[in-house]
């Protein structure tokens, strides 16, 4: 089963002294794949990332949701919400089953 993890901030927060850790204490539910999404302060900027569990064909993916890179390349990034997603493959193993999933017109983010 997979499993999910967020925060949410009135201020601001460097996201991978939080989120990324709390997605590691969530592992057992899927350690196939992860990925965060973060929604910056300013803005409605949004960022997507993947972690070290994440197949390399997901960061070579087209589709609208192909992470960024890893999150540890991106340790600092001060921002309002933040999702993490753990992935545990049993029907589709393929790229496009990879979350966070953004809308094609990028409106709308699920996890």
């Amino acid at each position: 089963m997979c499993g999910i993890s967020a925060l949410i901030s009135f201020g601001h927060f460097d996201v991978a002294p939080y989120i990324h850790p709390m997605n590691d204490l969530i592992r057992h539910r899927g350690p196939d794949d992860e990925g965060y999404i973060l929604f910056l302060q300013k803005d409605r900027d949004k960022i997507i990332l993947g972690g070290e569990d994440s197949p390399s064909s997901v960061y070579q993916s087209d589709l609208p949701f192909t992470p960024t890179g890893p999150i540890k390349e991106w340790p600092k990034l001060p921002c309002r919400i933040a999702m993490g997603h753990r992935r545990l493959s049993i029907l589709d193993l393929s790229p496009a089953g990879h979350q966070p999933m953004i809308s094609p017109n990028g409106q709308y983010a699920l996890i």
